[in-house]
């Protein structure tokens, strides 16, 4: 959380925040760390979308990295929307 908080305010383009995002950082194969809140799979809609993007890191080769929401850093992850990558390179939107 520490490395995504830091790209963040360097502005740095490797990292992904949110579904829509990670979805396509996934699917070009740049998810280098995937963090995801257990509470991003609350909504059933989103499920099978998450599903589908561990899947597609996990061909790549990324870590994942599933958190439990009553810890820190799962609060904090899911704060960002629940889904966060950290990327091998940028991924243009």
């Amino acid at each position: 959380v520490k490395e995504v908080l830091q790209r963040i305010a360097k502005n740095e383009g490797r990292v992904a925040i949110g579904l829509e995002e990670v979805t396509r950082a996934a699917e070009a194969g740049a998810v280098e760390y995937l963090l995801v809140s257990d509470q991003a799979f609350a909504e059933e809609a989103k499920e099978e979308r998450i599903v589908q993007i561990l899947n597609k890191v996990e061909a790549a080769r990324g870590q994942i990295y599933l958190l439990d929401s009553s810890t820190e850093v799962g609060l904090q992850i899911f704060a960002l929307g629940g889904i966060v990558a950290l990327l091998r390179f940028e991924v243009s939107s």
